[in-house]
């Protein structure tokens, strides 16, 4: 397996998390929790996710030889 399919598989999984964790927040939050830590911790993974599709997207479907891997 390549690094370009690991860092792929790993945002498809994060993503998956992410909607799981999300569909417990709003479970939990109608059950009248406080989600505010839950909340914390889907921003952290949505940002990770961001920075691993922009690194995928920079450095593995870039044109420019330089950069690319």
């Amino acid at each position: 397996m390549t690094n370009q399919d690991l860092i792929t598989n790993t945002i498809l999984r994060a993503k998956c998390t992410l909607a799981c964790w999300g569909d417990t927040a709003i479970n939990r939050e109608e059950g009248g929790e406080n989600i505010t830590c839950a909340v914390l911790k889907m921003t952290l993974l949505a940002k990770w996710i961001d920075i691993l599709e922009d690194f995928l997207c920079q450095f593995y479907s870039s044109e420019d030889v330089t950069t690319a891997f």
